[in-house]
């Protein structure tokens, strides 16, 4: 019977899981939060936005942040500057990192 249930899990067409999305919870602020597991997409456009941090260019960094929370973390996703603004950074930088984590990226190479 186990056989039967897993060839019923059995996908026979990739595609069908094109928008599937995973998730898990992560501690935040003292509580938990859901966050998606980034698609290719998402990760090459982060890598893009990555590349434009410089000296010359911190606020970059912070709209790269922005960004990764923003598809990143589902209830995250409508926020503006000034939402992001009334958290501290440190507790957004680790919410970050462990979307970018959960994605299979290295949040240290940002």
């Amino acid at each position: 019977m186990a056989a039967n249930a897993t060839k019923s899990n059995l996908v026979t067409d990739l595609r069908a899981l094109i928008n599937k999305r995973s998730t898990k919870p992560v501690p935040f602020l003292g509580a938990r939060i859901e966050i998606n597991k980034l698609t290719l997409a998402e990760c090459t456009e982060i890598q893009k936005l990555a590349r434009d941090i410089d000296a010359d260019n911190p606020e970059k960094g912070f709209e790269l942040l922005m960004h990764v929370i923003r598809v990143g973390v589902p209830t995250a996703a409508d926020f503006t500057e000034e939402d992001f603004q009334n958290f501290p950074m440190s507790d957004l930088n680790s919410l970050s990192d462990e979307v970018l984590k959960y994605a299979g990226m290295d949040p240290k190479a940002r």
